[in-house]
């Protein structure tokens, strides 16, 4: 599991936030009951105060052990009124007590050495709030794809129908999220419009999410616009920024780029996406890439070696079929 530096960050800064609002309501809450009860809020200071004793006590050599015995009885006492006081206000006998916001780890985010649930789903839920700035991911899983949505009738220039290329998509789409450290190739997703490919990619990259896993994704024309920034802009902040973009994409567990062939023709741009396909293989990190160009046009649009980069180590899925936007 490889977290983003950049969502992780967030996520710590927002369940901290989390934790201040809890205590805040609980200071709220402990002034409203001391106002209505001066006794409730009386005990909890001798309480207090005789807690600090003991530790003073606890100091003094060979007085530990009895100190500690006659503040457990006192306090035990003390805890007694407590409770009774707040039964008759009608409040549970906890409701002074601090509690942490998850029970499992007690707000330390962590157990035994690994992410508790409770900074998976925050991390999840942040990520899924920057992916939908590219991809459906909310919406468009591998739960609510339909591919009775696609002909039955057998294409004569596939030798299948649709339908059944399509079931075989989504098995791979599912296997590939799945089992994504298992996997040796990436995905090229191609076709024309409105077939399902961004779909597709979206509901991947939703599954991977909520494994905990980090993704990003992007538009080919603001990937390879992040690329122009970081390699000539003259202004160093938007360098480092576009710097700090591209480390992230390279280093994540998939980065999902949509509209492949939608950017402008030129070298820096096939340069740009060999360096992109060459940081990820090397580092052992799969792609999915969208696009509605098919080999031919990748081939001819791109370098020899961006090309056999993508025949090598790429799992071509092709979709064909009728627009499902348009229906032709």
């Amino acid at each position: 599991m490889a977290f983003d530096v950049k969502i992780l960050g967030e996520v710590y800064a927002e369940l901290a936030s989390r934790e201040r609002r809890s205590r805040d309501q609980l200071d709220m809450r402990r002034a409203e009951i001391f106002r209505r009860e001066p006794r409730i809020a009386a005990i909890d200071r001798e309480i207090r105060s005789e807690m600090l004793r003991l530790a003073g006590e606890a100091l003094k050599r060979g007085e530990g052990r009895a100190a500690a015995e006659r503040a457990q009885a006192w306090v035990s006492s003390r805890r007694k009124e407590q409770r009774e006081l707040l039964a008759e206000l009608g409040l549970p006998s906890d409701v002074l007590d601090p509690k942490p916001l998850c029970p499992l780890c007690s707000d330390k985010h962590y157990v035994g050495g690994k992410p508790c649930r409770c900074l998976i789903e925050a991390y999840c839920e942040a990520q899924l709030d920057e992916l939908e700035q590219t991809l459906p991911v909310r919406s468009e899983t591998f739960d609510t794809f339909n591919a009775d949505l696609y002909s039955a009738a057998v294409d004569p220039d596939w030798g299948i129908s649709p339908r059944t290329n399509m079931d075989d998509i989504l098995d791979t789409c599912r296997s590939f999220a799945e089992r994504l450290d298992a996997q040796e190739l990436s995905l090229l997703l191609t076709g024309g419009p409105g077939l399902g490919k961004t779909f597709l990619a979206s509901a991947i990259a939703a599954s991977l999410s909520r494994q905990g896993r980090s993704v990003i994704a992007l538009e080919a024309v603001s990937f390879f616009s992040l690329c122009e920034r970081e390699k000539f802009s003259n202004d160093p902040d938007t360098v480092e920024a576009a710097e700090a973009a591209l480390s992230r994409i390279y280093a994540c567990d998939l980065f999902i780029l949509d509209g492949l062939g939608s950017e402008l023709r030129s070298p820096f741009i096939s340069t740009s996406l060999y360096t992109l396909l060459n940081r990820r293989h090397k580092d052992g990190r799969r792609l999915v890439i969208c696009t509605g160009l098919d080999e031919g046009e990748i081939s001819s649009r791109y370098t020899p070696q961006v090309t056999s980069r993508i025949r090598g180590e790429f799992t071509v899925l092709p979709f064909f079929g009728a627009d499902l936007r348009t229906g032709h």
